[in-house]
């Protein structure tokens, strides 16, 4: 089950790990904190990232309206949170290096630093994708 809650949660934890403070941090007391994270005339500050799929993913964690905030479900299939967003080639990275190693091989090129340098890139490319 999806609970809205858990959903602003992560965002809130999101939004701190991007932008090294909470999204009302600015607030000075608790009270006006709480009133703040229903009031929508009350902004949450999202600067410029290099990342839009992380910024769009925050922006809809922090959705203020539940109903219309992301679910857990949707969440699981943003870009943001799926291996090949990060690093959306790594197959066919993986898949030509390979190619290039049988054709040498073809050619009649053995070169044992070549079939080294095709692992350290399948190694690169598997722990970007983590």
């Amino acid at each position: 089950m999806s609970r809205p809650s858990d959903v602003w949660s992560l965002g809130c934890i999101l939004y701190q790990m991007t932008y090294q403070r909470t999204p009302f941090q600015k607030i000075d007391t608790v009270a006006k904190k709480l009133a703040a994270i229903s009031d929508p005339k009350v902004p949450i500050e999202f600067k410029w990232i290099p990342d839009t799929h992380l910024l769009t993913c925050i922006k809809s964690c922090l959705e203020r309206d539940s109903k219309k905030r992301m679910t857990i479900a949707e969440l699981l299939k943003h870009p943001y949170l799926r291996p090949e967003a990060i690093l959306p080639h790594t197959t066919e990275i993986t898949k030509i290096s390979t190619q290039i190693l049988t054709r040498c091989s073809k050619l009649g090129v053995s070169d044992p630093e070549l079939t080294d340098l095709q692992r350290q890139l399948e190694r690169k490319i598997t722990l970007a994708s983590l």
